[in-house]
């Protein structure tokens, strides 16, 4: 998805999209302003997802 949408400005997503996922937005969405990651299950005790802040910052970095 990411790399037929380079010009991507918005992105709403849920965890699932793990680091992988996230190192995708960041190679090929450069003109990405808003990401907004969403827990899929806001009331767990525990995180079952794989999402580190290092793509985070890979993503806002561009």
């Amino acid at each position: 998805m990411s790399r037929h949408s380079y010009k991507l400005q918005w992105l709403w997503v849920v965890d699932y999209i793990e680091d992988t996922g996230l190192e995708e937005i960041a190679d090929y969405c450069k003109d990405l302003e808003e990401l907004k990651v969403f827990s899929s299950d806001p009331y767990a005790q525990e995180l079952n997802v794989s999402l580190t802040e290092r793509d985070l910052v890979a993503v806002s970095a561009g």
